[in-house]
C-alpha cells in the first residue's frame, strides 16, 4: 500500500494540484496556455508560492490549505475548458513513460525508498529542509539542539536555495507518506513536467502527434538528466523545470504576439527558477529578460499604451513579491556561490571531472561519474550521431526561424558557456545536465524534418537510433542505482516515534540521514556532531587510529568515547554489530531491532572510570593483566567503588580478501580484509569454534546483489540487496555448531532485472569480514568485585574495566 501511495495517489494529487495552480495562472494572465504547458506553469506557480509561504513560521503552516484552495479556484474556473483540453493519449503515454523511467528503479525494488544513497548525502539535507520547512519555516532555532538542527542551520545560514525542497515539503502530507519515501516520486513528477516543457518548444515545428511524442520521451531523460534525478538532486532537477517552462512561455507569447498581461505566467517561472536554484539561475533569466525588454518595451514604446505598462509593472512587481524571500538576501548568496562554485575546486561527489561529450544525453556508463569500460566505440557512435543529429535539428530551426528552439539554445547555451569557464569541476556538472536536453530536443527535431521529405528512412533510422541510445543509457543507470536501505530506515523510524522528546541520543552509525530518520528524538551523530573521541591509550586518538577506526565512516565504538560524553545522553541507539564493546556498566538494553539497539542509561551504578581494553576493530577484548587488575584495584579503592568487568569471548573470524576468491574481485581500501565483489563469485574460508552452541553468522559489508552464507554446505541465510557504509555488519541468520572447524561459504549471483545490482565503481559495495558469534553472549554480562578480590581478574578476557559505586535507594 505504501508503494501504490507513494507511486499513484501522491503523483496524481500533485498533478490535480499543479493542474489547478496552471488553470488559475492562466486566468489571471488572460491567456488560454497550450496544453503541453498547462502542468508546467502549475509545478512552478507551486514552486513559486511555497518558497513564499514557508518565509515564516507563521505562513508555513497555511501554506497547503492556502494553495490547495487556490489550485480548486483554479479548476473551477477552469472547469468548463478541461475537457477539451484532454491530453493526446500518445503524448500522454510518452510523458507517462518518461515518469517511470524516472521512477522505475524504486518501484521495480518494491519498497518506497528513494535513489542515490552513497552516492551523493545531500539528500539528506533536502529532506531536513523539507521536514522543517512546512512546520516552522526558516526557524531552525525552534528545533532541539542536535544533528537535524544543525544541518538545517547550516544550510539555512548559507542562504541556500530551498523552493524545490519547500514545495515537496508543503505537498507532502497529500501522499499520504512520510516525507522520504515520496521524495523520488516529486522528483520523477519534475522530470515529466520538464518533459512536457520542452516538447512544448518544439511542437510547433512538428506536424505529427508521434514526432512531439518522440521530443517528450527522448528528449525527457538525457543521461545527465536521470543520473542526477538517481542521486536525489532535487533542487537541479527542479530548475531544469523552471528554466525550460519560462523558455517555452516566452516562446510562446512571442510567437502568439501575446499582450503584456501574458507576462504573469514568465513572471511566475522566473520566481520559481530563481527559488530553486537560487543566483546561479540568473545567467539562464539574462536573455528570457532582454527579450521582455526589446519585444514588449519596443511595443510599449512604439504603441504608448497604459495597459501595456501597467501589466508590465504588474508583471514585474509580482515576480519580486513572490521571489522576495530569495531577492532579500541575494547579495549574501551570491558571495557564497561565488565561492563554493567558483573559487572551491573540489569534485565534490565526483570521480573526475565530466566529460563534455556528455552534454549530448547519452552515456552507457551506468553512473554519469565514471567513463565507460568497454562500450567505447558503440557509445563513440552514438555521440557522433547525436551531435550531427543536434546540428541538423539546428539547422532546420534556423531555416524555419523556429522560435522556441532558437530561444531555448540562447538561453541554455551562453549562460552554460558563461558558467564553464568560471566554475568548479563540480558546478560544472550541474551545468552540463541544464545543457544536456537541449541536444537531444534538436536531435529529435531532426527526426521530423527528415520524415518531410525523402529522407524519411534516414529519419527513421536516425529515430531508432537515438531511442536505443537514451533507453539504454536509462538501462544503465537502472542496473547501477543505489537505493536507500528501506527496512533498515523504517526501524530508525519506528524509534523514532517511540523516543521522541526523550533524548538527546548518541547514534554510533556514520550515517547522514541518521539525523533526518530519529530527528525528533533528536540524536547526536555523525559527520554534524563531533562526538567526543577519547585520547588514551590510542595514538594520537579514537578517531584518527586507523586499527581503531579504519574509515571515517566506520560505526563509532563507545569505547572509542570519553566517558564524560558518553554519560552526558540519556539514550545510545547503536548499530547491532558482534565486533561492538558492551557500554558502560549503568547502560542497560532497552530494545533490540533486526538493525539497532536501544541503551538506556540508568541512575545506579556510577561510573567512575573506564578502560577499554580491546586494541582494535576486529579485537573487541583482551585478557587483563596482573599488573592492569592491581592497578585498577586501587584506583577503586581511591574512589571508594567496586570494579565492574564486561567478560567477553572471542568469535570466531575469518576475512573475505584473505581467503580463495575470483579474481575479479578485487580489494576494498575502505575497510581491512574487505573485496568488491565485481559479478558473481563465492569465497570460501574456515573458522573454528570453541566450543559448541548456537552461532550467529554476520558479514561486514555492503550488498548489491543477494548474498548467499552458507555454513558446511548448509544454507544459513541470504541477505536482500543492503546497502551500507564501511564497517556495518549484517546478520545472516543462526546455525547449531559442534565444537571444532568450520567452513563457512559467501556466494553472489550474477545480475538480474533488479534494480541496482551493478554499480561497483559507484558506491561502497564490498564484503569483508565474517564473524561467527555465540548467540549466548548477545547480551553481554557485567560482573562486579570488591577491589580486594582483584586477583580474580587476571586471564579473563574482558571488554573493559569500570570502577562504579552503588547509589543508595531513597527511603
Amino acid at each position: 500500500m505504501d508503494l501504490l501511495a507513494a507511486w499513484l495517489l501522491y503523483p496524481l494529487a500533485l498533478g490535480g494540484l499543479c493542474l489547478g495552480l496552471g488553470l488559475l495562472v492562466e486566468r489571471l494572465a488572460g491567456w488560454r496556455l497550450p496544453g503541453l504547458l498547462l502542468l508546467p506553469v502549475g509545478l512552478c506557480t507551486l514552486l513559486a508560492l511555497a518558497r513564499l509561504l514557508t518565509a515564516s513560521a507563521a505562513s508555513a503552516r497555511l501554506a497547503l490549505p492556502a494553495l490547495g484552495a487556490l489550485a480548486l479556484a483554479g479548476l473551477v474556473a477552469g472547469r468548463a475548458q478541461l475537457a477539451a483540453r484532454r491530453p493526446d493519449p500518445l503524448i500522454a503515454a510518452a510523458a507517462l513513460a518518461v515518469f517511470a523511467i524516472f521512477g522505475g528503479p524504486v518501484v521495480a525494488s518494491g519498497s518506497p525508498t528513494f535513489a542515490g544513497y552513497l552516492a551523493l548525502p545531500d539528500t539528506s539535507h533536502q529532506l531536513v529542509l523539507a521536514q522543517l520547512l512546512p512546520h516552522h519555516g526558516p526557524d531552525w532555532q525552534a528545533l532541539r539542539a542536535g544533528s537535524f538542527q544543525a544541518s538545517a542551520a547550516t544550510y539555512l545560514a548559507s542562504h541556500y536555495p530551498i523552493g524545490a525542497q519547500a514545495a515537496l515539503g508543503v505537498s507532502a502530507p497529500l501522499g499520504l507518506l512520510e516525507v522520504s519515501w515520496l521524495y523520488q516520486p516529486f522528483l520523477s513528477f519534475t522530470a515529466l513536467v520538464a518533459s512536457l516543457a520542452l516538447a512544448s518548444i518544439a511542437a510547433p515545428l512538428l506536424e505529427r502527434r508521434w514526432q512531439v511524442a518522440l521530443t517528450v520521451f527522448v528528449a525527457g531523460q538525457p543521461a545527465l538528466v536521470l543520473g542526477f534525478a538517481l542521486q536525489g538532486s532535487i533542487k537541479e532537477i527542479a530548475a531544469l523545470a523552471a528554466i525550460v517552462t519560462a523558455v517555452a512561455v516566452l516562446a510562446a507569447a512571442v510567437a502568439e504576439r501575446r499582450p503584456a498581461r501574458s507576462l504573469i505566467v514568465l513572471a511566475v517561472a522566473a520566481a520559481a527558477a530563481l527559488g530553486v536554484l537560487g543566483p546561479a539561475v540568473l545567467p539562464y533569466l539574462a536573455l528570457p529578460g532582454l527579450a521582455v525588454a526589446a519585444v514588449w518595451g519596443v511595443r510599449l514604446v512604439r504603441r504608448r499604451e497604459r495597459s501595456d505598462a501597467l501589466w508590465l509593472g504588474l508583471g514585474a512587481a509580482a515576480a519580486a513579491i513572490v521571489a522576495l524571500p530569495v531577492l532579500g538576501s541575494l547579495g549574501a548568496a551570491l558571495n557564497i556561490s561565488e565561492v563554493v562554485l567558483v573559487e572551491n575546486e573540489d569534485l565534490g561527489n565526483l570521480a573526475a571531472p565530466l566529460r563534455k561529450a556528455q552534454v549530448l544525453g547519452i552515456w552507457l556508463s551506468g553512473d554519469y561519474r565514471y567513463e565507460t569500460n568497454d562500450l567505447g566505440t558503440p557509445e563513440d557512435i552514438l555521440l557522433v550521431v547525436a551531435a550531427l543529429a543536434a546540428l541538423l535539428g539546428l539547422a532546420w530551426a534556423l531555416r524555419r526561424r523556429a522560435v522556441g528552439p532558437l530561444l531555448l539554445v540562447a538561453t541554455l547555451v551562453p549562460a552554460s558557456l558563461l558558467l564553464l569557464s568560471r566554475g568548479s569541476p563540480y558546478a560544472d556538472g550541474k551545468v552540463l545536465m541544464l545543457l544536456s536536453p537541449v541536444a537531444l530536443l534538436l536531435a529529435a527535431i531532426a527526426v521530423a524534418a527528415l520524415w518531410r521529405g525523402r529522407w524519411r528512412a534516414l529519419g527513421a533510422v536516425l529515430g531508432a537510433t537515438l531511442v536505443a541510445g537514451v533507453v539504454s543509457s536509462s538501462a544503465l543507470a537502472y542496473h547501477d542505482v543505489s537505493l536507500a536501505p528501506y527496512e533498515r530506515y523504517s526501524e530508525l523510524l519506528r524509534l523514532n516515534e517511540r523516543l521522541a522528546g526523550r533524548g538527546p541520543a548518541i547514534f554510533n552509525e556514520y550515517d547522514e540521514f541518521a539525523k533526518y530518520f530519529l530527528r525528533d528524538v533528536p540524536v547526536l551523530s555523525e559527520p554534524e556532531q563531533a562526538s567526543g573521541y577519547r585520547f588514551g591509550p590510542y595514538d594520537p586518538n579514537a578517531l584518527l587510529d586507523e586499527r581503531r577506526r579504519p574509515s571515517l565512516k566506520t560505526p563509532i565504538n563507545m569505547d572509542d568515547l570519553t566517558l564524560a560524553y558518553v554519560q552526558s545522553v540519556p539514550y545510545l541507539i547503536l548499530r547491532r554489530s558482534p565486533m561492538a564493546s558492551r557500554p558502560p556498566a549503568n547502560f542497560r538494553l532497552q530494545s533490540r531491532g533486526r538493525y539497532y539497539e536501544v541503551w538506556r542509561r540508568t541512575a545506579s551504578p556510577e561510573v567512575l572510570s573506564h578502560k577499554p581494553l580491546g586494541p582494535d576493530v576486529f579485537t573487541a577484548a583482551e585478557p587483563v593483566s596482573r599488573a592492569v587488575a592491581r592497578g585498577w584495584a586501587q584506583r577503586a579503592r581511591r574512589l571508594r567503588g567496586r570494579i565492574a568487568v564486561a567478560p567477553r569471548r572471542p568469535p570466531a573470524i575469518a576475512f573475505a580478501a584473505f581467503a580463495p576468491h575470483p579474481p575479479a574481485w578485487v580489494g576494498f581500501g575502505d575497510y581491512p580484509g574487505a573485496l568488491v565483489p565485481a559479478g558473481p563469485g563465492r569465497v570460501e574460508a574456515h573458522v573454528a569454534v570453541a566450543r559448541s552452541g548456537t552461532y550467529r553468522v554476520w558479514v561486514e559489508g555492503s550488498f548489491a546483489r543477494r548474498m548467499t552464507v552458507r555454513v558446511d554446505g548448509e544454507v544459513v541465510g541470504r541477505s536482500r540487496e543492503s546497502l551500507n557504509n564501511p564497517g556495518a555488519y549484517e546478520s545472516f541468520g543462526t546455525v547449531r555448531l559442534a565444537r571444532g572447524r568450520h567452513r563457512v561459504e559467501i556466494a553472489q549471483g550474477g545480475g538480474d532485472l533488479r534494480p541496482g545490482s551493478g554499480g561497483y565503481r559507484s558506491s561502497l559495495r564490498h564484503v569483508g569480514a565474517i564473524v561467527v558469534a555465540p548467540v549466548a553472549r548477545e547480551r553481554p554480562p557485567v560482573r562486579e568485585l570488591e577491589p580486594d578480590r582483584w586477583r580474580e581478574l587476571v586471564g579473563v578476557r574482558a571488554d573493559w574495566l569500570e570502577v562504579v559505586r552503588r547509589r543508595r535507594a531513597r527511603s
